[in-house]
């Protein structure tokens, strides 16, 4: 069984080297960013460089009623695609391994910049708005509140092997509240419900799945009934059914991607499961969002489908929900190496 730490980090591990030409000179933290050590008492060194080529934007993107934001550490790149149809509309460049992505109620994206630990913020046409600097390392996805914008930034896992734990930022400027689980090592998506509740999944460590239910000063496992969840994927709030949607990269331990509707008491219901344009399962869906359409739900993200196989090209797709299956549109994006995924809105 594959533990959620190695499902999440096959991003980077399958990933071709990035772009090597650089803005400017990083700092050695930067450079050569070490995620680990594992469970398995193994180091895993992730080598990150800025990717220097020149953003870009189409001038209808501002316009587009929806837009995914997909994050690819291996290319330092950020891809934008008008939604439903996934047209291409625009590349970000500039990072040093960008991975987890979210969302805020003015159509704002947060994109986690890895290598230069902190979190980049930008409109809905792609324009940068400004960051938050990490006091810490390893910062993996993000989430912001639509009840009071707080911002949580979920780490992966702290040095010398401490648990991982969430930051909350009342603003970009604010000094942050540190939240933790003792029992979950590693932290890894998250999701604000309507009240402001946060919700962090992740695993402890042995591997086995946690999900966090957080309050004012900590987290706590929640106790889940009805099914069983291998390894954390994205965590999503679904506003028509008022539940969360919690992703699984290896459903059932069989190498397939699902997602569980969980009821905020820890009801886990049954799994939608997803399939890729060609193959009959996504090779590494590592994080999906939901976007509404009036009472229509869809799960769009990305199939890192270049990492199993040299003939296999990655695509950004987009799904039915809760039907699943394959998927309604794709777009090839070749030897890609997705990861993140938020939608935004535009207001």
């Amino acid at each position: 069984m594959h533990t959620p730490l190695r499902i999440a980090l096959l991003a980077m591990l399958n990933a071709p080297a990035a772009c090597t030409a650089a803005v400017q000179p990083l700092s050695p933290e930067a450079q050569s960013a070490r995620v680990g050590p594992m469970s398995s008492g193994i180091s895993f060194p992730v080598t990150v460089r800025r990717d220097s080529r020149i953003s870009w934007i189409s001038p209808d993107a501002k316009t587009a009623g929806a837009l995914l934001f997909e994050s690819d550490p291996a290319s330092g790149d950020v891809d934008i695609f008008s939604l439903p149809d996934l047209a291409h509309k625009g590349r970000l460049t500039g990072f040093s391994a960008p991975l987890g992505e979210c969302s805020d109620s003015r159509g704002d994206v947060w994109v986690v910049n890895f290598g230069l630990h902190e979190l980049d913020e930008f409109s809905h046409g792609g324009a940068p708005l400004g960051k938050i600097t990490s006091p810490t390392y390893y910062l993996w996805s993000c989430a912001v509140s639509p009840r009071d914008g707080t911002i949580a930034i979920t780490i992966l896992n702290r040095p010398h092997s401490r648990p991982g734990e969430v930051l909350l930022y009342s603003s970009p400027s604010a000094k942050p509240r540190i939240l933790r689980n003792p029992e979950q090592a590693y932290d890894f998506f998250a999701a604000f419900d309507p009240s402001g509740t946060l919700w962090v999944d992740g695993s402890d460590v042995l591997g086995h799945f946690i999900l966090s239910k957080c309050g004012g000063k900590k987290c706590a496992t929640m106790n889940l009934t009805g099914g069983s969840i291998f390894s954390a994927g994205a965590v999503v709030w679904d506003d028509v059914a008022g539940g969360l949607v919690i992703f699984d990269t290896t459903c059932r331990d069989i190498g397939l991607a699902c997602s569980y509707p969980v009821t905020t008491a820890g009801d886990v219901g049954p799994p939608s499961f997803y399939e890729t344009h060609g193959d009959a399962a996504p090779c590494a869906l590592r994080q999906a969002a939901l976007m509404r359409s009036g009472s229509t739900i869809r799960v769009v993200g990305a199939d890192n489908e270049a990492a199993c196989g040299s003939s296999k090209q990655s695509t950004a797709d987009l799904w039915a929900y809760p039907n699943g299956n394959r998927p309604l549109k794709y777009h090839k994006e070749g030897a890609a190496s997705p990861f993140g995924a938020a939608v935004s809105v535009k207001r």
